[in-house]
């Protein structure tokens, strides 16, 4: 019986594919991966499904973690495309994880008596 289903499968393609790949979009999630990898993993997911632009975008944007998804709704214009949503959301990323990093910098030079912290802010007060 199994060879039947593998014979047709390889004659006729897979049966339900669009049903599988609706099903895989929808328990797609961001979870612990960074934007990037998310939006890799979407693409390749959103591939070969029947949704059109308004779903795939409903679906991109309910699985993105909750800080990123506020974030983008707060801007000021939404993006109407899959394809803006997904550079939007990634240029996001960026932005939050910079922040991150200029946020840590600042609490290290803080610290008294840091040398390496006094040498950067002598060689920004000459820059400015």
């Amino acid at each position: 019986m199994e060879e039947l289903f593998t014979k047709i499968r390889q004659e006729f393609g897979e049966f339900n594919k669009e049903s599988r790949k609706v099903d895989e979009l929808r328990v797609l999630e961001q979870g612990g991966k960074t934007v990037d990898e998310y939006v890799q993993e979407f693409r390749r997911t959103a591939r070969g499904s029947c949704y059109k632009e308004r779903v795939l975008v409903e679906e991109f944007k309910q699985e993105l973690n909750r800080v990123v998804r506020r974030r983008l709704t707060e801007a000021k214009l939404p993006s109407t495309t899959i394809v803006k949503w997904k550079k939007r959301v990634v240029q996001l990323d960026y932005n939050m994880r910079q922040s991150r990093v200029e946020k840590r910098k600042e609490r290290k030079c803080s610290a008294p008596r840091n040398r390496k912290c006094a040498t950067i802010r002598r060689a920004t007060t000459l820059l400015e």
